[in-house]
């Protein structure tokens, strides 16, 4: 395929069991520029069977003559990669149809932003849909904030410049494993800006076959590493009052038309969730006697007062 705008980047290592759907998922886009670069890394399972069964000569199959792991296969992908755009593609994972559409369309329209990433589902191994991931984080500013504190994407979710990772040398970093993402929204952070798209269009399969479950406890390890060695290196970032007002009407509001939430419950669930990262924030900043620690706090209670006074003080205490 000549020149496409968007190259998806899938590796595969023994994913049998979801790969067909998520490469159904990426065909069926409505956005039809791009070229699918599936790279087999070492699979020992019907994975090239299965990628070999379609016709659709958007797909580039590349096999790996051994296992060499995510960041070489990925770093791999990117130095073959022709298109202007990467948009990240896990091989258990869905995107919806309409995905490559809006992220790319971001992007054209922004060309001082270098990464975009969408809200996500998280589905179980049914397929079933029971958690809306991540906190609502959507502008530039409050996700650098959160970079300071662990990983801002599901990296499946995410679309990027490649001329940034080449102009700039950026590439996934095996030493991070199994965080090379976190370290590379770590190093773009310095030369782009960021976005996330308020709408699901990615969804996050967990299970227990795969890497949350396989290696959740080196994954912690390393976020915690990560962030805190990012701490050391540079000072928190200025909380603005913007930002804060921002903060409590996210967190207060959640519109979305590609997925129905099945009641108020869930809801709550995701304040919730957006209140406990506030309060995290807020005693990060005020253990360096930062000021804007303290309306830090006080905008995670005014997101929903209740849920604050029943779950996220008692939670955290410690």
């Amino acid at each position: 395929m000549k020149n496409p705008k968007i190259t998806v980047l899938m590796p595969v290592y023994n994913g049998e069991k979801y790969l067909k759907e998520a490469i159904d998922s990426i065909l069926i886009q409505t956005y039809k520029d791009f070229e699918f670069l599936i790279i087999n890394d070492g699979s020992t399972d019907n994975s090239e069977k299965i990628i070999l069964s379609y016709g659709d000569n958007r797909i580039r199959y590349i096999k790996n003559s051994k296992n060499l792991g995510f960041s070489q296969t990925a770093n791999k992908g990117l130095n073959l990669a022709i298109g202007q755009y990467v948009a990240r593609m896990d091989c258990d994972d869905l995107s919806n149809n309409r995905r490559l559409e809006k992220q790319i369309g971001f992007l054209e329209k922004n060309p001082d932003y270098g990464v975009v990433g969408t809200l996500f589902a998280i589905i179980d191994d049914k397929r079933n849909i029971y958690e809306v991931g991540g906190v609502k984080l959507q502008e530039n500013e409050d996700l650098k904030v959160a970079l300071f504190f662990g990983n801002i994407f599901c990296h499946g979710e995410t679309m990027y410049r490649k001329s940034l990772l080449d102009q700039y040398n950026i590439r996934y970093e095996p030493q991070f494993t199994p965080c090379e993402d976190y370290m590379l929204w770590v190093r773009l952070s310095e030369v782009t800006k960021f976005k996330t798209l308020p709408e699901v269009l990615y969804f996050y399969m967990v299970h227990s076959g795969g890497m949350s479950g396989t290696q959740s406890e080196k994954m912690q390890d390393q976020v915690k590493k990560i962030s805190l060695n990012l701490q050391s290196k540079k000072k928190l970032p200025f909380i603005s009052l913007g930002n804060l007002l921002r903060s409590i009407r996210v967190g207060r509001s959640y519109n979305d038309t590609m997925i129905s939430l099945p009641n108020r419950d869930t809801i709550l669930y995701l304040q919730l969730s957006y209140q406990v990262f506030l309060f995290r924030l807020s005693k990060t900043y005020l253990k360096k006697r930062r000021l804007d620690g303290l309306l830090l706090l006080v905008s995670s209670f005014l997101i929903n007062p209740l849920n604050w006074k029943r779950h996220v003080l008692n939670q955290f205490q410690t």
